[in-house]
């Protein structure tokens, strides 16, 4: 069968579809513009996220806002989601992060057709917003050491106040206890309480609004505990810089101690998740300690070391 043919009953088909299953439009749809003013409106109203959450969400107002002044978009249509996908995707953004995007603005909009701003309910259903496996770093005990030797050198250069050894302990501080950022950062000393069986980290996540209690004084060896007294239990360690900013630093200190791994903050809860793991823990309590809804959630957090399966396979019996 030619090309010329194909093509044709390929027209014949779209057509078909199209008179089967067409639906007269409203012509007062939402302009792109609109529906920008109508997220940033809806921000300051929404108490129920989180104030990450609205710092993502405020970014998202800010592409849109930017694209606006570079596109003549009148609708908010289909036609301008691909378009500003695509836009996303040229200005060098991954793959999750345009995802994440359009997840905001998806939900934005389904807001807006409840409240009876637009009249296209079909736009995201024929739209797919596409995500990519994310693969975090993490690290094994050897590399956990490494930094661990190098904080006690960055105390006895720089003091405990410097920038980049503060970023590194409160890493640390994380490695132990499976913090997310955002948790570490909402902490007080009223959240480490003193029972019979030593201190506990008590709190409820910021991201999901989970009661998680941490046993410190017996995870990690008390590593956790020991770096508080360091900072003697001081409100002033939970303050950090900006993620970002705290990142940089820590990218430093893993470069100037020799490690060639690139870490972020979030390394931290991927590294306690997988040392758990490696250590004996089932996944139900690492679960519990990570404070996870859906134990899904936990093993996308928990890598396998070959150290672990070396271990695992040494406690085996082959008869």
């Amino acid at each position: 069968m030619s090309l010329k043919i194909i093509t044709q009953i390929s027209r014949i088909k779209k057509s078909i579809h199209n008179l089967l299953f067409w639906k007269p439009q409203k012509t007062d749809d939402i302009s792109a513009e609109q529906f920008v003013r109508f997220m940033s409106e809806s921000i300051s109203s929404d108490d129920r996220v989180s104030r990450n959450t609205i710092k993502n969400i405020e970014r998202t107002v800010c592409l849109l806002m930017t694209f606006n002044q570079t596109h003549q978009s009148s609708f908010f249509d289909e036609m301008y989601v691909e378009q500003f996908a695509s836009w996303l995707k040229s200005k060098g953004y991954h793959g999750n992060t345009i995802a994440k995007h359009m997840s905001i603005i998806r939900t934005y909009y389904n807001r807006a057709i409840r409240k009876g701003l637009v009249s296209n309910v079909m736009l995201f259903n024929n739209f797919r917003i596409r995500t990519q496996p994310s693969h975090y770093s993490f690290l094994t005990p050897d590399e956990l050491a490494i930094l661990e030797n190098y904080s006690d050198k960055m105390v006895e250069q720089n003091g405990t106040s410097h920038k980049t050894t503060h970023c590194l302990f409160a890493f640390l501080f994380c490695c132990y206890t499976g913090l997310r950022f955002s948790d570490f950062i909402n902490m007080s000393p009223l959240n480490i309480v003193d029972e019979a069986t030593g201190k506990w980290l008590d709190y409820e996540s910021v991201k999901t609004h989970v009661h998680v209690r941490v046993p410190i004084g017996m995870s990690f060896n008390g590593k956790a505990e020991k770096i508080l007294e360091v900072y003697n239990n001081s409100i002033e360690f939970f303050n950090l810089p900006p993620n970002p900013t705290t990142n940089r630093h820590l990218a430093f200190a893993a470069s100037s101690a020799g490690l060639s791994k690139h870490i972020s903050f979030h390394t931290a809860r991927h590294t306690n998740a997988t040392l758990l793991i490696y250590y004996g823990l089932s996944i139900v309590t690492v679960q519990k300690l990570l404070g996870h809804k859906n134990i899904r959630t936990t093993t996308g957090y928990c890598d396998i070391m070959d150290q672990t399966i070396m271990q695992e396979l040494g406690k085996a019996s082959f008869l």
